[in-house]
């Protein structure tokens, strides 16, 4: 099918939908398809006077921490903070921590500042002239080099090998820490994204935090401190000394509206889906993102292989065909397990009611256990557990009680 403005190629949406995390998706997609939340909107527009040093920008897994810092750090309307002035890393345990900023805009300044502390290291006395003869022939070789690439934008790296090689392991790891420590003392806002932890991972994350805590310690001390933003998954936001010391700003689940404008946002248009069709997607998501481009490569390899006996537009009865109980309850066992502890068949059961609540949107509580083929206390059971979750509330016309399917608020992804 040909791609235009009123129906794109599903290879570009396939395209679109198969980069799940925000890492890994092309640059430009920020400004392509991505819907800021109002959080993150609200930070962006803080005068660093009133904004403290120290903030904690806290989500479930899924919810698109590492997507709000990349928006922050590529710029968003109302930004403060100049573009210069911003650095973005993902945390990693040293000494791969000091090589983070090798895959952002910095490669080059962190380059300079490293290879310049090693060309001095090897200029000392004591070091050169221990060198025979051929190791100064190529530190000769490596000195022009890096004097091209300090005077030309467009003269290639040096070799860093032909340098290193020269110098042991331990003085190696030290000039990459004080030249990546130097550039990232020297920004106005540093915004680290540390990894998403299993459950089983809270002594690595503690390990982690108390890195970054020493980290901002030291940048502290400094005259001038850069402000520290930190995305640390809200499953694993308790239990340690340094997260008492944040402003906390908690990311909140997408709505359903949020959701639809990111794809309208990058495609124009809700096709090859109807309206209706797309919307059930999104609420199937509960406000992760991730989930959302999940469940369209779902409903794109069903209608794939009907095609020829298929509609040229993607419909609701698709739709609960390729996104299936066993995926939305897989999708939400982390969420749905402490609720229903003790049956898997209460799970089910409270999964296809809030799937015909994403329907209908709201159904009387009878037509519920009628639709279920459950008896009326069962129902009753399950929609109190659900409503204590915020998956749902309820109203009343006369004697009927009317249940409502709510917007997420709290989402713990899989």
């Amino acid at each position: 099918m040909a791609e235009s403005e009123s129906h794109p190629s599903t290879q570009l949406i396939r395209t679109w939908a198969s980069s799940l995390a925000g890492e890994s998706r092309p640059y430009g997609w920020i400004r392509e398809s991505y819907v800021c939340p109002d959080e993150i909107a609200r930070l962006a527009r803080q005068k660093d006077i009133e904004r403290p040093d120290l903030i904690g920008l806290v989500g479930a897994q899924g919810v698109g921490k590492s997507s709000a810092l990349t928006a922050l750090h590529q710029g968003l309307p109302g930004m403060l903070t100049p573009r210069a002035g911003r650095v973005q890393f993902k945390w990693r345990k040293p000494p791969e921590l000091y090589d983070t900023l090798l895959d952002t805009d910095l490669r080059r300044e962190y380059i300079l500042q490293y290879l310049k502390r090693l060309v001095n290291e090897l200029m000392r006395p004591t070091v050169y002239f221990r060198l025979n003869r051929e190791d100064r022939a190529e530190l000769s070789i490596f000195i022009k080099q890096l004097g091209n690439y300090t005077s030309d934008n467009e003269s290639g790296e040096p070799n860093l090998r032909l340098a290193e090689q020269l110098l042991g392991a331990r003085r190696i790891s030290k000039f990459r820490q004080e030249a990546w420590l130097q550039i990232i003392s020297s920004k106005d806002l540093i915004m680290i994204d540390t990894p998403d932890y299993s459950k089983t991972d809270k002594r690595r994350m503690d390990n982690d935090l108390n890195e970054i805590y020493w980290l901002w310690n030291s940048l502290a001390s400094k005259s001038r401190a850069p402000k520290l933003i930190i995305a640390i998954q809200k499953e694993m936001f308790h239990d340690h000394f340094f997260l008492d010391k944040m402003q906390t700003i908690e990311l909140k689940p997408l709505s359903t509206k949020q959701i639809l404008k990111a794809y309208r946002k990058r495609f124009r248009t809700f096709s090859p889906f109807t309206e209706e069709a797309i919307t059930l997607l999104a609420k199937m998501s509960r406000g992760i993102f991730r989930r959302f481009l999940r469940y369209i490569t779902l409903t794109l390899d069903l209608w794939d292989s009907k095609h020829q006996k298929s509609p040229s537009i993607i419909d609701v009865s698709l739709v609960k065909q390729a996104v299936t109980i066993d995926h939305l309850t897989n999708a939400m066992e982390n969420e749905l397990t402490p609720l229903f502890r003790n049956s898997s068949q209460q799970r089910t059961l409270a999964v296809k009611t809030v799937m015909l609540l994403w329907e209908h949107n709201e159904m009387k509580q009878s037509a519920l256990a009628t639709q279920l083929e459950i008896a009326p206390a069962t129902i009753s059971r399950i929609l109190t557990t659900l409503e204590n979750a915020k998956y749902i509330t309820h109203r009343y016309d006369g004697k009927e009680k009317i249940i409502i399917y709510k917007e997420s608020e709290n989402i713990i992804d899989n």
